[in-house]
């Protein structure tokens, strides 16, 4: 086995030699030093993360490692070092993995998992801490035919390398989650070398999109409030449930969202960001926002999500956008909230996102076209992507400039609930909630 060139803290070298040991006696096939990678992520021009992977292939088989630590300020509030390592071997150009191991720290906390696999199915041995602890179990014949993390990339790396494109599709399980990932070739671009041996010149450019498979659930509003205009233009600043539960906010922390982000960029009141942390909290499995301006409400839905301590998954954020600045400040923001990691970005529209990405939201927050005509079309596509039952939180429908034609926001809503697609549960600070009553056909 070659050695790692990057300089590593002991007990990870320790780990990685006693991971060389029992590979030995196991004659796992191939042994990894054909390609080393490095990759440092940074926020704020700060390293935040380090990654360092090898992989091997020939005609028979693959291995791949790889190890992923927090480091600098982050890795003092964040504690997390993970170590991997997958081996399998190619049957019809496909990755047929015989071993994924996983092992380390996450948030402190010890993290192992542990997969063999026999007729393509993936037997658990072992797993820190128990399944039952984080989320639903994935059933047994769904797992059936999927691979784990790293052969995936492998294979697609694997595809690459025989057709120079990077178009293809993988089943993965990684012992908690079961995911789909798609792979596509955008095509050619010239990079330019950096310091330290970064490569410049021709790079094939390829997008990734996933969406998970198994775990997500919903769990709609049942509190309504009948739509007064004198009175809910004039409550923006007030809190009141859509969940039975909690007369009052759920915690100090709901209590204090909308001052604890003011400074954030973003445009909300009060009454909008309780209800979006509300939001988050009970129905923040998998958070779609159209609109997404500077991150501000994504991170109130977020922290919503990461406070509720009976969530059985990690919540995920799908953020849409026009605008490139948005989408860079979005993800600069929930970089520096440290919220980045259940954070994916897409640039351009609904229609698109939805062509692109299988997501099933269990909560929306509409906040992108206010026009009539923009907002109808983003309803409508709603009502044949969302189950029933999702919760959507409409921006700007006590705005003023609804009455003057400005935006057209409020009548877009009307229509769309007048059609029976949405049931109204009342106004929320500047925004109107809705519940779909209707679904994909």
């Amino acid at each position: 086995m070659g050695t790692m060139h990057k300089i590593l803290p002991a007990a990870a070298l320790l780990a990685a030699l006693l991971l060389r040991c029992g590979m030995a006696e196991a004659q796992p096939g191939p042994q990894p030093a054909t390609v080393h990678m490095s990759y440092t992520g940074t926020a704020y021009g700060l390293s935040v993360l380090a990654v360092e992977a090898a992989l091997a292939t020939d005609a028979t088989g693959y291995r791949v490692d790889a190890n992923f630590r927090t480091v600098g300020l982050l890795s003092m509030f964040l504690a997390t070092e993970i170590h991997s390592t997958a081996w399998g071997v190619w049957r019809n150009g496909r990755a047929e993995p015989e071993r994924f191991w996983s092992w380390g720290h996450l948030r402190g906390a010890p993290r192992e998992t542990l997969i063999d696999y026999q007729d393509g199915a993936p037997i658990l041995r072992r797993m820190v801490p128990a399944n039952d602890t984080e989320r639903d179990e994935v059933p047994p014949a769904e797992r059936n035919n999927t691979v784990d993390t790293l052969s995936a990339i492998a294979f697609l790396l694997h595809r690459v390398a025989g057709t120079g494109a990077c178009d293809g599709r993988a089943r993965v399980f990684d012992g908690r989650r079961l995911s789909e990932i798609d792979a596509h070739t955008v095509g050619q671009v010239m990079t330019t070398g950096g310091t330290a041996g970064t490569y410049g010149g021709a790079t094939l450019l390829c997008d990734f999109t996933g969406r998970q498979l198994a775990g997500t659930g919903h769990n709609p509003p049942t509190l309504t409030y009948p739509f007064q205009e004198p009175t809910d233009v004039v409550s923006t600043q007030l809190y009141r449930p859509s969940w039975p539960g909690a007369e009052s906010f759920l915690s100090e922390a709901h209590a204090q969202i909308f001052d604890q982000t003011s400074s954030l960029p973003g445009w909300q009141t009060p009454g909008d960001s309780f209800k979006l942390y509300e939001m988050g909290y009970f129905a923040g499995d998998v958070i779609l926002e159209i609109g997404t301006f500077g991150g501000r409400s994504a991170t109130v839905e977020l922290r919503g999500a990461l406070a509720n301590p009976a969530r059985t998954q990690r919540p995920q954020f799908y953020g849409i956008d026009i605008m490139d600045d948005s989408i860079t400040r979005t993800r600069q923001i929930l970089a520096g909230e440290m919220l980045g990691q259940y954070c994916h970005l897409f640039h351009g529209v609904l229609r698109d996102f939805v062509q692109r990405w299988s997501i099933t939201p269990t909560m929306v927050f509409l906040d992108g076209d206010h026009s009539y005509e923009g907002c109808k079309a983003d309803l409508e596509i709603l009502s044949q992507y969302l189950k029933v039952g999702t919760p959507v939180l409409v921006h700007d429908f006590l705005n003023t400039e609804n009455d003057t034609g400005k935006i057209g926001v409020k009548r877009a809503a009307q229509e769309w609930q007048a059609a029976g697609h949405g049931r109204f549960m009342g106004c929320h600070g500047c925004c109107a909630l809705y519940v779909t009553v209707t679904g994909p056909a």
